[in-house]
């Protein structure tokens, strides 16, 4: 999750990764450091859990409802085929329907150069 929130710049996704990473490695050290066994564990375990998971669940959510989109919108949202200068309002590669009102907005020249 942290390799793959960096390489898309999704850095919602890495901050949870090493959010995840860092809630194991601070169990592993607390049984570690302070020679705590199953039954001594249970409690702070249960207590540091139930915090976790209220501070990860709203910024899971906030990040997969934010997360970056696959496509450009001039690409079919389905399949990645360029929607330029089509004559139908549909994917020739899938089928997929698309708003051609989002490709006619793209500049052609700007995109061709960028991608390059």
């Amino acid at each position: 999750m942290i390799v793959c929130g960096c390489k898309v710049h999704f850095w919602a996704a890495a901050v949870i990764g090493v959010m995840h990473v860092s809630i194991a490695l601070l169990y592993v050290s607390l049984v570690n450091l302070l020679g705590w066994g199953p039954d001594e564990a249970k409690l702070p375990f249960m207590q540091m859990g139930a915090v976790y998971l209220a501070i990860i669940t709203p910024w899971s959510l906030w990040a997969w409802r934010c997360r970056p989109a696959m496509y450009q919108p001039w690409q079919c949202q389905a399949c990645g085929y360029a929607l330029f200068g089509l004559r139908q309002n549909r994917c020739p590669e899938c089928g997929r329907p698309f708003d051609p009102a989002l490709v006619t907005q793209v500049n052609v020249a700007n995109v061709v150069v960028n991608e390059a």
